[in-house]
């Protein structure tokens, strides 16, 4: 709304300038516009045009609005809701300028090249991405003899070092960006789980899916894939079965005795437990 603050000043006489002092001669071209008599249809012919993609026909004060009105807060929008959503989470609306700036911080930017890996983590982490460790690869060829191993190393070990120095700043944009982690930046501080610990965590849990996914979806080879389905679903269910009638029906379905049922049904139960209980009764119905 701040392209409409700036037309009503202007339009109040006090308009907004530039950096030099000078008037912002787009809103000036809007507001002269404005000023003229007009009638409604003209207004919302106006209006529509605004909303339009531009061409090369439009009007003088139809290109001066849509600037000001339309493509500059569309341009910063993104950065808006990135730094609205950061403090919301309670994070810094600009970490890459605190890690770059901030006194205690300056550890971390004693190796440029490895400095430079956590920033890009922590914009990457704050754009969406759900994996720290998946760098770019052009960021890894910059640096030489530096493969994708080494680079990754490097980046667990910076994010060790800014839990050291900052806890709270670790918590607030790291941990509360990483997926499956729903924790306040308050509670966090307390027991912040290390990068690797998080990362372990996030390799199991993929894991995890990956061996329930395809013993739901079944392949060729496996033909009790309607069993394992019916089984994850009692496990995963709200109320689950009784142990020993789930045994009983495990020994008959699968055709092995109850001790190796027994062993079996734990394994599945860690494996659903890792996977998210929630997740797989979805898979499962």
């Amino acid at each position: 709304m701040s392209g409409y603050d700036r037309l009503r000043r202007a339009q109040a006489g006090a308009p907004s300038c530039t950096s030099k002092g000078e008037p912002i001669r787009e809103i000036e071209i809007a507001a002269h516009w404005l000023a003229t008599p007009l009638s409604s249809e003209a207004i919302h012919t106006a209006a529509r045009q605004i909303r339009q993609r531009a061409t090369p026909h439009d009007p003088r004060h139809i290109r001066a609005a849509r600037a000001q009105l339309v493509f500059y807060e569309l341009r910063s929008l993104e950065a808006k809701v990135a730094r609205a959503d950061a403090q919301a989470r309670g994070a810094s609306a600009q970490p890459i300028r605190d890690l770059k700036t901030a006194v205690w911080a300056a550890p971390l930017r004693t190796d440029s090249y490895a400095f430079e890996l956590l920033l890009d983590t922590i914009q990457r982490l704050r754009h969406g991405a759900r994996d720290p460790l998946d760098i770019p690869t052009d960021l890894i060829d910059r640096a030489p003899n530096v493969g994708r191993s080494h680079a990754q190393r490097m980046v667990r070990s910076m994010l060790e070092e800014l839990r050291r120095l900052h806890p709270g700043f670790y918590c607030a944009n790291v941990i509360t960006y990483l997926p499956m982690t729903e924790v306040s930046s308050e509670d966090a501080q307390i027991t912040a789980p290390a990068p690797e610990e998080l990362l372990i965590s996030r390799e199991d849990t993929q894991l995890a899916r990956q061996t329930l996914t395809l013993l739901i979806a079944g392949q060729p080879t496996l033909r009790s894939k309607e069993h394992y389905r019916n089984l994850l679903r009692g496990i995963s269910a709200t109320v689950p079965p009784d142990g020993s009638q789930l045994l009983t029906w495990v020994t008959r379905m699968f055709g092995i005795d109850k001790h190796a049922a027994e062993s079996f049904v734990r394994k599945l139960i860690h494996l659903a437990c890792l996977a998210g209980l929630d997740w797989l009764a979805k898979q499962c119905v």
